[in-house]
């Protein structure tokens, strides 16, 4: 009996790490260590619930990690201005719940078709995502140019359609953040451009 308990450790936490691991080389909130232990810890409450409770209900301790899950995968979510980033790591993060649960019900070639399907979303389904075009994110900061006359934050929101949009001054520099959303890399450039004639950019990235 305690060989099977470890066995659905093991396997539940090996499960987890890889889809962790897929989310680590992403740079996401959750990484690796989150997803392992979600996947862990799933399948010990799992565990707890069919053996160690004599007359024990499993199905709600399911139901409560689902709902447990979803407090955690909400911390990963980060709204900024109309972006919305963290929603595919708080949905890997359900999904190795329940991959958990399935290793601690014994469902063990279930729990792998399960994860491998989940490794083809996030990989390949991304690659399927940039293909046909869907929006990223691209971060910038310029320092304004000292006689720059700068348009009004609303002015200029309106005029290049930022998501979020910030003046910042530190001493005499006045410094400008914003975000927006693009469907090509090539589209920013006219919106460089634009933002050339007020400062030099100071940083840049495609998130």
């Amino acid at each position: 009996m305690v060989d099977k308990f470890l066995l659905k450790l093991v396997l539940s936490s090996l499960f987890g790490a890889a889809i962790g691991f897929q989310r680590e080389l992403k740079d996401r909130p959750a990484g690796l260590r989150t997803h392992t232990l979600v996947s862990l810890a799933s399948c010990l409450f799992t565990v707890i619930s069919l053996y160690g409770i004599e007359g024990g209900d499993p199905t709600r301790i399911v139901s409560n990690v689902a709902v447990g899950i979803g407090f955690i995968g909400a911390g990963t979510i980060i709204k900024q201005g109309n972006i919305i980033i963290g929603l595919t790591t708080a949905a890997s993060l359900w999904t190795v719940a329940a991959i958990g649960v399935l290793v601690g019900a014994s469902h063990y070639e279930l729990a792998f078709f399960s994860t491998l399907a989940a490794l083809l979303v996030l990989v390949l389904f991304k690659e399927i995502e940039e293909r046909i075009g869907k929006k990223r994110v691209f971060e910038f900061s310029f320092k304004t140019f000292k006689d720059a006359v700068l348009p009004k934050p609303a002015h200029l929101q309106k005029k290049i359609l930022f998501d979020q949009l910030e003046f910042l001054k530190e001493g005499e520099d006045v410094f400008v953040r914003g975000r927006v959303r693009f469907r090509h890399e090539e589209e920013i450039e006219s919106v460089l451009k634009e933002l050339e004639q007020y400062g030099e950019i100071v940083y840049q990235k495609w998130l």
